[in-house]
């Protein structure tokens, strides 16, 4: 590959650095909002024992769709460990919201 082949982002990388590269996109989207709602969790006192076993359900979600993202690719494989992940997460966030307005 020539460097002015891919100097302004024209899509002219292998398919494989795609693949890794939108794996690594990716990563960055759905896991801010978990910091961000593990950080205000922690710092609130509402990172019960439930909580915690919900973050390591999302984290194992995450890994097995960067897994099979850099391996078969399987968009339908894909799709659903993403899906479950967010869900996971959006559970999470209700939780959390309901225990910030409860107060318990």
């Amino acid at each position: 590959m020539k460097a002015e082949d891919i100097a302004l982002r024209e899509p002219n990388w292998p398919k494989r650095t795609t693949q890794v590269s939108n794996a690594y996109s990716n990563k960055t989207e759905l896991p801010t909002l978990f910091c961000i709602l593990t950080i205000l969790a922690y710092f609130s006192h509402h990172a019960g024992y439930l909580f915690v076993v919900l973050a390591w359900v999302f984290v194992v979600f995450r890994a097995l769709h960067a897994y099979v993202h850099v391996t078969s690719n399987k968009p339908n494989l894909r799709g659903a460990l993403f899906g479950l992940g967010s869900v996971v997460l959006a559970v999470m966030w209700v939780i959390f919201i309901f225990q910030e307005l409860t107060g318990t």
